[in-house]
């Protein structure tokens, strides 16, 4: 076990290594524009600086994943772990998704579905995937309308299309549930925590939220389907 704990806990130190190199470019090139939004980024010396708290959870998430998941799919997982990973830690500290971790690799899921490394079907990993985005999409353009501001950004619709690839329409169902609910409720703890008056200075990234419900998924599918299943008797 302490194993390996210690070579997942390494692996994840990799990953937000990786995710400090995309954030580093992503500020590089944000804050490069005049009047860029992103302009107050603070880029940090080292990633080890920023990112060693996402690599103890993504450690417990992967530990866990190897507990509970079906050795088949596990190779799919990983990556789809290891992809989400990587988004959290850019995300949450750019407000950013990188399109190598999101948009990029949907054929891979797609790829994946077809070679049965997932229990999806081809079809429904593609559907899901452009039905998502189209969804995310659409709400966020709504928003806008209503509000004049922008919620949801075109990094958010591409990680949602990404999971839908991997988990399909159900998967994506409970993930932008779930992670609605956590984000809330982050929300809420924050403005609790800072005080109603840090409202108008608030930005809270999605794309970490999304990213943990998805995992969520996974690894409590199997309870989730049991728990269908019973419902469906009554």
């Amino acid at each position: 076990m302490i194993i390996v704990l210690a070579i997942l806990f390494l692996w994840n130190l990799f990953l937000q290594y990786v995710a400090s190199v995309l954030v580093s470019d992503i500020v590089t090139d944000s804050t490069s524009a005049p009047g860029s939004r992103w302009s107050g980024l603070h880029q940090p010396n080292s990633f080890l600086s920023m990112f060693p708290w996402i690599a103890v959870i993504g450690t417990i998430f992967m530990y866990l994943l190897v507990q509970t998941c079906n050795a088949y799919f596990l190779p799919s997982y990983f990556i789809f772990f290891s992809a989400l990973l990587i988004t959290i830690g850019t995300d949450w500290h750019t407000f950013m998704i990188s399109r190598f971790v999101s948009l990029f690799l949907i054929p891979v899921g797609v790829l994946l579905s077809m070679i049965g490394m997932l229990p999806v079907s081809p079809i429904e990993s593609i559907i899901a995937s452009i039905v998502s985005y189209g969804a995310l999409r659409g709400v966020s353009s709504l928003f806008y309308v209503i509000t004049k501001k922008d919620g949801m950004g075109e990094g958010d619709w591409e990680l949602f299309a990404f999971t839908g690839s991997f988990i399909g329409l159900i998967g994506n169902w409970f993930t932008i549930t779930v992670g609605s609910i956590l984000g809330t409720l982050f929300g809420l703890g924050y403005l609790l925590y800072r005080g109603p008056t840090s409202t108008e200075k608030m930005i809270i990234p999605f794309g970490p939220f999304l990213a943990v419900a998805s995992m969520l998924f996974i690894l409590l599918n199997e309870k989730l389907s049991l728990l269908t299943m019973l419902v469906a008797t009554f």
